[in-house]
């Protein structure tokens, strides 16, 4: 077998311990991270979270022996398994996408085609993590979305660096 991607699920708000740990055993781990807005106090202010809380990334053979030690690396509770107590790999190419649109520091970067009629969550301002729809997507302005704001469709532009791909339901409030 050659080397696959798995996920592993992590203890609560375990995501950056079992990174370091898994690294410090020689694991290949990867932990995309993307900015959101929370508030902190009466501010607002922009964070780096994990894209998918909970769960980390790492690159296994599972032929070469070692692989089993994940279980037992403080932050992670198991690595996600399904057939005969083996981890199953990730489909080909999902984790490679990811690694192609983050930063040295794992941070995801903005999305660079974003079609019109796609859903976009975004990141910051005072729509932050609302999930509206590309109805203009011109490649050296902003981008033109349509917000569902009290019933009504609202149409608002952002720069393409407070997009997101939408990771969220829609938000009815």
């Amino acid at each position: 077998m050659t080397t696959r991607w798995f996920v592993a699920r992590t203890k609560p708000n375990g995501e950056t311990r079992a990174l370091e740990n898994l690294s410090r055993q020689g694991f290949r781990v990867f932990l995309p991270l993307e900015k959101r807005q929370e508030k902190r106090g009466r501010r607002q202010v922009l964070v780096l979270r994990p894209l998918f809380p909970g769960y980390i990334f790492l690159a296994l053979d599972l032929d070469q022996p070692g692989w089993a030690a994940v279980n037992n690396t403080f932050g992670v509770l198991r690595l996600i398994s399904l057939r005969d107590g083996r981890p199953s790999p990730l489909p080909a190419g999902v984790v490679e996408e990811l690694l192609e649109r983050t930063d040295d520091d794992g941070r995801l970067l903005p999305p660079e085609d974003i079609p019109v009629g796609s859903r976009m969550r975004l990141v910051q301002g005072p729509f932050a993590n609302w999930v509206a729809e590309v109805v203009a997507a011109p490649e050296d302005a902003r981008i033109s979305l349509l917000l569902d704001l009290m019933g009504r469709k609202v149409t608002v532009t952002t720069s393409r660096s407070n997009l997101a791909r939408s990771t969220f339901v829609d938000r009815d409030d």
